[in-house]
């Protein structure tokens, strides 16, 4: 197999966030672009240079729609609800063409190059019990991620110490046994409250970005057009005051030794 560079992941990533906003634009689907990809397209019209991924997030309602219907001929959803999932949030992937291999497994099948779809959920007012429950959600998302990793099959691509750590977290975690236990655990404590019944919204299906992702509803009532690689993707209105109090001035280049792709993790394949 070949690898994959960054760019043919971007383009890749690229055309499954143009297949899924179409279909989000036809059934009425709110989205946003989000993190490093919402900063990508703000400072500099399309990815960041070194990114090598596609993030966007939806409030719950509109995320439970869109699993429920989303059906495209070039990609496959698969959905936090389904069986074959390990994480709490969304993924769409590319499957005829490219491979991941990864080190933690998040679902029971092989999958291609996919974008990251995560749901919002209702937050506490009060600020102090938000973050008291983050606290408890990364708890268990970070068990839920051990779990994930005693399951991975031993291979000869795995460096001796990578052997040694999946032999101790075989061990440590029965090979996982208790994943699907712990996982439905996590989903009833980041789903507690709906997002339409509360002011505020938390992204808590992946928590690594810390209680600071706090922020009103609201932001959801107006979306705008923005500039991303020649195209033209939904961003909420009011993305500053988000991006802003996530990473801070947003607008100012990391230090050099910090501009490298996140998924560092996995490796990426022509097939």
């Amino acid at each position: 197999m070949e690898r994959m560079n960054l760019n043919d992941i971007q383009n890749i990533s690229l055309g499954i966030l143009k297949d899924v906003n179409d279909f989000c634009v036809k059934n009425n689907i709110r989205y946003s672009l989000a993190y490093g990809t919402l900063i990508g397209a703000i400072r500099h019209k399309g990815f960041i240079p070194w990114d090598d991924d596609i993030d966007i997030f939806m409030p719950r309602p509109d995320y439970e729609k869109f699993c429920k219907t989303y059906h495209s001929s070039k990609f496959k959803l698969i959905s936090s609800y389904d069986e074959i999932s390990y994480i709490a949030f969304s993924r769409v992937c590319e499957m005829e063409k490219t491979l991941v291999k990864e080190f933690v497994p998040w679902c029971t099948i092989n999958t291609g190059v996919w974008i990251d779809i995560f749901p919002l959920d209702g937050a506490e007012d009060n600020k102090e019990e938000w973050d008291k429950r983050y606290k408890n959600a990364t708890k268990m998302w970070q068990l839920v991620y051990l779990n994930r990793g005693a399951r991975n099959k031993f291979s000869s691509e795995l460096t001796m110490i990578q052997v040694i750590k999946l032999i101790a977290k075989k061990i440590l975690f029965f090979n996982g046994i208790n994943l699907k236990k712990n996982l439905n655990k996590f989903n009833n404590i980041i789903q507690k409250l709906h997002f339409d019944d509360c002011t505020h919204w938390g992204q808590l299906s992946c928590c690594d970005n810390g209680s600071d992702e706090y922020n009103l509803t609201s932001d959801f009532n107006e979306l705008i057009l923005v500039d991303f690689e020649q195209h033209k993707f939904y961003a909420i209105k009011n993305y500053d005051k988000v991006l802003r109090s996530q990473y801070g001035d947003y607008m100012q280049l990391p230090p050099k030794k910090d501009r490298h792709p996140k998924q560092t993790d996995m490796n990426f394949y022509w097939i």
